[in-house]
């Protein structure tokens, strides 16, 4: 048996602070809340299980990603036969460009607290659109409608993320983040 190191108030206090950053990036990559919470609540446990393995001397929040990132793959296995669920490949795409990026690009946080505040159907034709690539006869088809009314949604939503990102990062600016 393993000897575990002893919890430190600090890496409580990390955790503690990297729950909406950690709620916003499973959210942003599991498009059901109900999925998603249940990610949020299996990465906790995994971070507690893992903390030995945290170096206190690098930033925490790589790190808990890529705990994150461990328990979102491991729900996509369980969860492939649903029609919306990107395969490794594309996953591994978004998980690799996510983390080449500073965690603390303002921008990017507040894409993420956007996105996650957007409704499952909003969030599914935005992965559809920009990460799939579809085009708005497929997402028509995905949500029975027509193309020009998913192509008009498209730009509504893409309004609603502008006007959420550019007040997300005011506050972040005013508030600390």
């Amino acid at each position: 048996m393993s000897r575990k190191k002893e919890i430190t108030a600090e890496f409580m206090a990390a955790l503690t602070e990297a729950q909406d950053a950690l709620k916003n990036h499973i959210s942003a990559r599991i498009f059901n809340s109900a999925d998603a919470k249940d990610v949020l609540q299996k990465t906790n446990l995994y971070i507690w299980e893992r903390a030995e393995t945290y170096n206190p001397t690098r930033p925490f929040m790589p790190w808990a990603y890529e705990m994150a990132n461990h328990q979102i793959r491991k729900f996509r296995l369980y969860a492939g036969r649903e029609r919306l669920v990107f395969d490794e490949d594309v996953f591994a795409m978004i998980s690799d460009e996510y983390d080449e990026r500073p965690y603390n690009d303002l921008r990017t946080e507040a894409l993420e607290f956007c996105l996650a505040r957007l409704s499952e159907a909003d969030r599914k034709r935005v992965a559809m659109r920009y990460e799939r690539r579809s085009n708005m006869t497929e997402i028509a088809k995905q949500f029975t409608s027509t193309p020009n009314a998913e192509s008009v949604r498209i730009f509504r939503i893409r309004e609603i993320l502008r006007k959420c990102i550019v007040d997300r990062i005011c506050w972040l600016e005013n508030n600390g983040n």
